[in-house]
């Protein structure tokens, strides 16, 4: 019965796993706290079968006769030896990791045959465990900065393709510093394989919480539905630009929208950060976009395209409706100003040329 009762030993699993499940830790770091935790049992065990060797032999020619007292033999095999339980445990501990991790000092060596046998079989245990575990440990250190051996790859592979084209100093530096942003901007598109594995309802959840924080600063989608802005979020994809680049043209056609996650962006005279929308005129109609926008520091954009846009669509057409008077009346407000922009400047210009003349013809 009592043996049946170390079936619960069964439970430390699911302990580790719901561990686990709380815990964003790589498991290239468990791995690495379970081999600890194997040589140092192991060092235990052969620590506690070493001093068993010596006690189960009786003889009073023993190592610790020997580590003790300078002497291989005591008088008496029932003399006392100046030494603690602890103290006897922890040499034959320190005897224990001495082998396994293939170091000897020779200050704690062996008299008796049984003892000479005993360590001839821990130095072959011990030398294929450490072989083992520092084989893994070597793999394992590998896989920990696997993102940072990628990156030193592309970079090389960057470097290679700049020298092999011969692009210019300033050029290449700016190539460079652009990667060099990549590397640490957040790109869920290499997450795609593990999303694409949850279930529908967890997708959605992740991709709301990934999105919420620039998404719920874009006034265009206030109101709409939240599976609208779930099938938004499956279908963005994630655009870099570097500094004083012109993402936006008016020789170019509306094909695709473009949201603002992070930088600074100058258009139609100001300045426009996390949240901002440019191309919202993409769901309207196949026309040029009427400005310009320019980027003023790295930025990072979600861009959604025309035929995406126009798929989600067709599943939410009262959004649509609520979309397209919204953009209608963003396009109808930024004609005006352009116009009374446009009417000011004449103005102004017309009033110049009436001074001009009139100072003429006082001259």
């Amino acid at each position: 019965i009592r043996l049946a009762k170390l079936l619960r030993i069964l439970r430390g699993s699911r302990i580790f796993q719901r561990f686990e499940n709380n815990l964003t830790i790589s498991y290239g770091i468990i791995r690495l706290y379970k081999f600890l935790a194997m040589v140092l049992v192991l060092c235990h065990w052969l620590a506690c079968m070493w001093n068993l060797v010596r006690s189960m032999e009786g003889s009073r020619c023993n190592w610790a006769a020997k580590y003790w007292t300078e002497s291989p033999c005591l008088e008496h095999a029932d003399d006392p030896i100046d030494a603690t339980p602890f103290q006897m445990y922890l040499v034959a501990f320190y005897l224990a990791v001495m082998t396994t991790s293939t170091v000897g000092y020779g200050d704690v060596t062996p008299v008796s045959d049984g003892e000479r046998m005993f360590l001839v079989i821990s130095m072959l245990v011990g030398a294929s465990v450490y072989a083992y575990v520092v084989g893994n440990i070597c793999d394992i250190m590998g896989t920990l900065n696997q993102r940072e051996s990628e990156f030193q790859e592309m970079m090389d592979s960057v470097n290679r393709f700049i020298k092999d084209s011969n692009i210019s100093k300033d050029l290449a530096s700016q190539i460079r510093s652009f990667f060099r942003y990549r590397r640490h901007a957040t790109d869920m598109s290499r997450y795609g394989k593990i999303i694409s594995t949850l279930s529908p309802q967890m997708r959605g959840a992740v991709a709301m919480e990934v999105n919420s924080g620039w998404m719920s600063n874009v006034a265009l989608f206030d109101g709409c539905p939240e599976n609208l802005l779930i099938e938004v979020s499956f279908v963005v994809k994630p655009r870099s630009f570097p500094p004083m680049e012109e993402f936006i043209s008016t020789q170019h056609m509306t094909t695709a929208m473009f949201i603002i996650r992070r930088g600074l962006v100058a258009s139609k005279g100001r300045v426009k950060g996390k949240g901002s929308v440019f191309g919202e005129d993409v769901i309207l109609a196949n026309v040029p976009y009427r400005y310009t926008a320019c980027t003023l520091t790295f930025v990072d954009t979600a861009i959604l395209d025309r035929s995406d846009l126009e798929m989600i669509m067709e599943s939410f057409p009262a959004a649509m409706r609520m979309l397209k008077k919204r953009a209608k009346r963003t396009s109808i407000r930024e004609r005006m100003i352009a116009f009374a922009q446009a009417v000011n400047r004449f103005a102004a210009q017309v009033a110049a040329d009436e001074l001009a003349e009139a100072n003429a013809e006082l001259e």
